[in-house]
């Protein structure tokens, strides 16, 4: 039962932190990112979108992040063990 309960919750967490990335913005956001830090204005003037907009996007961004890793604390599961 218990494990029934745990499948859930992470199927949950994993269906927010996918959705999340699925959104084309989003990707382009983690991508320069990942190429070098970089403050919201000045993705906003990369990506050419209106800075309301990449903040809109970096909120969701940091949610899931930080729900994903808290479900990951909760449940004291390691890498190995969390399948999504």
């Amino acid at each position: 039962m218990w494990f029934e309960s745990m499948k859930r919750k992470l199927s949950k967490v994993c269906y927010g932190f996918f959705s999340t990335l699925a959104n084309p913005t989003r990707l382009a956001i983690l991508e320069k990112l990942s190429e070098s830090d970089m403050n919201v204005t000045q993705l906003a003037q990369t990506l050419k979108q209106e800075q309301s907009m990449i903040s809109h996007n970096l909120f969701f961004i940091t949610l899931q992040i930080y729900l994903f890793g808290k479900t990951w604390e909760i449940n004291d599961l390691s890498p190995k063990q969390l399948y999504c």
